[in-house]
């Protein structure tokens, strides 16, 4: 399986389960705010996995 598969397979579950809960929408997201206030610099990385909204 290449990688390119796995990211493809990986992003849209991420995505999916984000999409079915706003609360976890919110916490991946990249928000310099909360990101500088809170020290949440893992949200750099795990924005990258969600999507918009299912139609992005």
């Amino acid at each position: 399986m290449s990688i390119t598969l796995v990211l493809i397979i990986v992003i849209g579950f991420i995505s999916y389960q984000a999409l079915n809960d706003p609360s976890k929408m919110n916490k991946l997201l990249h928000n310099p705010y909360q990101e500088a206030r809170n020290k949440e610099y893992y949200r750099w990385l795990t924005s990258m996995f969600v999507h918009a909204n299912l139609t992005h």
